[in-house]
């Protein structure tokens, strides 16, 4: 997992060792500018977890590293102020969570399993969206 804020980054093995969870809890909200990339080795608690506590994130990226055999099914709620998602090759991913009115570049690529966007992208300012490999997804809401 890499953790960034104010031009400064950190790479950390997010193991679920009480020293790396306690220190990225305990940071996670006083970060202002942020990215998270999260391999899918990292349970789904621990990322909603992640998510609640860094309520001020605006990049966030996750992604399958082909050596997992966990997958993400579900994404958690998203921070409010988050601009950027990046979500890749999380083949059981069928749909995404309602999303923050700040997004402005929303990126599923290869999610071969998303069916469906959310409503709420017709009334973001999503300005960049790319779903390339995503040859499940059967509907797109209308955009503004």
């Amino acid at each position: 997992m890499r953790v960034s804020w104010h031009g400064h980054s950190i790479d950390f093995q997010l193991d679920g060792s009480v020293s790396a969870t306690f220190w990225l809890y305990k940071n996670i909200a006083s970060m202002r500018k942020a990215s998270l990339i999260v391999g899918t080795r990292t349970s789904l608690q621990m990322l909603k977890d992640v998510l609640e506590g860094g309520r001020n994130l605006t990049s966030l990226r996750i992604y399958n590293d082909y050596h997992s055999t966990e997958h993400i099914e579900v994404l958690p709620p998203l921070p409010p102020q988050l601009e950027q998602l990046d979500v890749e090759r999380c083949l059981k991913l069928t749909a995404s969570p309602a999303l923050p009115p700040a997004l402005r570049k929303l990126r599923c690529i290869r999610c071969v399993g998303l069916e469906a966007l959310p409503s709420s992208l017709s009334s973001s300012d999503v300005s960049v969206l790319d779903f390339s490999g995503c040859n499940q997804l059967a509907s797109f809401p209308e955009l503004p």
